[in-house]
């Protein structure tokens, strides 16, 4: 408490007591009140360094938030960026090798007609793939939603959902690889 705040709290007591009737002051009870003044105000006076020490320590604290806010936000857009190049792998795989697969199929049915089902189930299992890495976009945006939404159970669950759509997506690749690769084999040879 500084000097004012004191001298106005002994002038609200001062005017208490002309108020209650009371026209003059004891010096003993004017003491007495001083005592109980200074009792009260006893710590709340602040020396200039540790207030300098309370404002420094104040300060590093602040920056200590903002450094960590950056980081956070920073990670944040990583893991964004990350997902958004996951489903673009995923797209890119999935949707190549089906166009891939088309243009052989294209050019399959011209020779061995009958061999044309066997590999459009192969291009099937890729377009599959293509099909999840789209639905994982829809998926990553209502993910994102729900967090911005306060739903952040929702949220953990949407994005777990977002990573299983994912791999699955990454499995179908492989599958599909597989598969061919198993068609490829079985292909008659030609002499």
């Amino acid at each position: 408490m500084n000097t004012t705040q004191t001298l106005i709290k002994m002038r609200a007591g001062f005017a208490d007591l002309l108020k209650k009737g009371q026209k003059q002051i004891l010096t003993s009870a004017l003491i007495k009140y001083l005592d109980g003044c200074i009792e009260r105000s006893k710590g709340a006076d602040i020396l200039p360094i540790e207030f300098e020490k309370l404002k420094a320590a104040l300060q590093k604290s602040n920056d200590d938030h903002t450094r960590r806010h950056e980081f956070d936000l920073e990670n944040f857009r990583s893991v964004i960026n990350m997902g958004q190049n996951a489903i673009k792998a995923s797209m890119l795989l999935n949707g190549g090798a089906s166009v891939a697969m088309l243009a052989f199929i294209a050019d399959l049915a011209k020779g061995h007609p009958a061999l044309v089902p066997d590999y459009a189930f192969c291009m099937s299992i890729f377009v599959f793939g293509a099909l999840l890495a789209t639905v994982l976009s829809g998926l990553t945006y209502l993910s994102q939603w729900l967090y911005a939404d306060g739903k952040i159970k929702l949220g953990h669950t949407m994005q777990f959902t977002c990573i299983s759509t994912a791999i699955a997506s990454y499995g179908f690749f492989i599958w599909g690889l597989y598969e061919t690769y198993r068609e490829f084999l079985l292909f008659p040879a030609t002499g």
